[in-house]
């Protein structure tokens, strides 16, 4: 089984055809350490309202002052809470990307976004 090791936890992550890491790491501005959650591969939850969720993400300051990317979006979860998705990153290292302040978190969420709305219509 091939992967590689994540730097902030050393966990192995699998690598492979179709995964995160067969794709260039993106940047952004304040991007601290990448994500390392393949978003061409999200969970979907069906809105109320007819839309879909796959992204829907928090930032919140880490115990090294980073501000870290979560999904609210779980596989097998759907939507969770603020609280689950900390307890969540914390328990798996899986988040969308570290940033230097909240303002590059959230523009890089914005971004992610608008990305996946197109990719998932």
């Amino acid at each position: 089984m091939s992967g590689i090791i994540n730097p902030l936890f050393g966990m192995a992550m699998q690598g492979g055809a179709g995964s995160l890491f067969d794709r260039p790491a993106p940047t952004a501005p304040g991007l601290v350490v990448p994500g390392n959650i393949n978003t061409h591969r999200r969970p979907v939850v069906h809105n109320a309202d007819g839309s879909i969720s796959t992204v829907r993400s928090m930032n919140f300051e880490d115990e090294h002052g980073r501000q870290v990317l979560v999904p609210t979006v779980i596989e097998g979860r759907g939507v969770v809470s603020p609280d689950e998705a900390i307890k969540y990153y914390y328990a798996t290292g899986q988040h969308l990307g570290i940033f230097d302040t909240p303002e590059s978190a959230e523009a890089y969420a914005q971004s992610l976004h608008e990305s996946q709305a197109t990719e998932y219509r």
